[in-house]
């Protein structure tokens, strides 16, 4: 039995070619390389209590697991040694094993008496760190704050900055933030004079507004910490800290002064 097929004229069979049917080739395209990028806020200022000098710090709690996520209820204030805080920003498990380093290195040298030779001792532990297995590409940046005798400073520890020079060591006359929320942060302390002289009252203002500003950022969470740095008590022991927390209602003061000193909305 035979069947013809037509497109609607008659004698006019369709003829259907034989065709080898090949295999469709799968092509793999590559992902595209996502920047790590640094999703915090870390702080600090110099500052001055009853002619005094003193560091404000502040961060918020937003951690980065990399591609594993992040959360909001996390720490990134950690103690290194003989008064010195470090502050975190990055990918969570690379910033605490480059934290880490710096504790040890700290540890072993004993009291800092001079800032060259910190900053010696930071770029070699910086340099040694971006070439271990505990190092994952990208950026990862610590700020190491603390004091030198009764003068305060500010270091960054940047990890990531180049493949030919993987690490660089900054110092700061006055203040830094660091994070995904850094650039607004800066540039609210830089429009409102944040320096080292001034009291400590306005320093704590200017930090906690510029934090709360750089929320604008989506990688900030909205959580905030605050501690305010003295000169350790005890300059001789590694475990020595002259640190004060301040409490909610302090927070909850700063936060009324924003509503009056902030940005208003324009009616």
């Amino acid at each position: 039995m035979t069947h013809d097929l037509h497109y609607g004229i008659p004698g006019r069979p369709l003829v259907v070619p034989r065709r080898i049917l090949k295999p469709i080739q799968r092509v793999r395209y590559p992902l595209p390389k996502v920047k790590k990028r640094p999703v915090t806020v870390c702080i600090a200022a110099m500052c001055e209590e009853k002619g005094e000098s003193r560091l404000v710090l502040c961060a918020d709690t937003r951690l980065d697991y990399s591609e594993s996520g992040a959360n909001d209820s996390g720490i990134k204030i950690g103690r290194l040694a003989y008064g010195w805080i470090g502050m975190l920003s990055g990918d969570l498990i690379t910033a605490r094993g480059l934290h880490d380093w710096i504790k040890a290195d700290m540890l072993e040298a004993g009291v800092q008496v001079d800032k060259l030779a910190l900053h010696k001792r930071l770029l070699a532990v910086a340099r040694k760190f971006a070439k271990s297995p505990l190092y994952q590409k990208g950026i990862t940046e610590i700020i190491v704050a603390g004091f030198i005798g009764p003068s305060p400073v500010i270091a960054t520890v940047y990890v990531g900055a180049s493949d030919s020079d993987p690490a660089r060591v900054d110092f700061f006359p006055s203040f830094k933030a660091i994070g995904s929320g850094s650039t607004i942060a800066n540039v609210f302390m830089n429009i409102r004079g944040c320096s080292p002289h001034a009291d400590i009252g306005r320093a704590m203002y200017i930090v906690y507004e510029a934090k709360k500003y750089s929320e604008n950022n989506v990688g900030v969470s909205p959580q905030t910490k605050m501690l305010v740095l003295s000169p350790s008590p005890q300059p001789d022991s590694a475990d020595a800290f002259g640190v004060l927390v301040p409490d909610d209602e302090i927070l909850t003061n700063l936060e009324e002064m924003r509503g009056s000193f902030g940005l208003q909305p324009i009616k």
